[in-house]
């Protein structure tokens, strides 16, 4: 009686097994990044904003009188980093009245976008 017990536990644990492996895989399979999964389809930011992402060095500030995270704000550029989705992406600091920090990646290098910050406390 407990060698029936027994063998019918094991045989409960390998299929359990079997099947997260397969719903791990099956999970991991469809899990591939793109921005548009995330909720929304990719919105770029404007072609001018996008180049000064591009090429202004890190730490640096720059004021803009309009600008996709508001007007009338100081943006302090952060380093670049190549994130786990493959983009690579940087910390902007926007500063007018309170401070908050945002993020915007790219793919190609050129055209960016605003991503979601997956850090907790995002706020200065």
């Amino acid at each position: 009686m407990r060698l029936i017990v027994k063998r019918s536990a094991q045989l409960v644990g390998i299929a359990m097994t079997g099947l997260l492996t397969v719903g791990c895989a099956s999970q991991q399979a469809n899990s591939g990044y793109t921005a548009a999964s995330l909720s929304q389809p990719i919105q770029y930011l404007p072609a001018e904003f996008s180049q000064t992402l591009s090429t202004a060095l890190s730490g640096s500030s720059q004021f803009f009188a309009a600008s996709p995270y508001g007007d009338q704000v100081t943006i302090e550029f952060q380093s670049p980093y190549f994130a786990a989705s493959g983009a690579t992406c940087r910390q902007l600091v926007v500063r007018n009245q309170a401070s908050s920090v945002k993020l915007a990646c790219t793919h190609n290098g050129t055209q960016w976008y605003s991503a979601r910050s997956l850090v907790a406390g995002s706020t200065l």
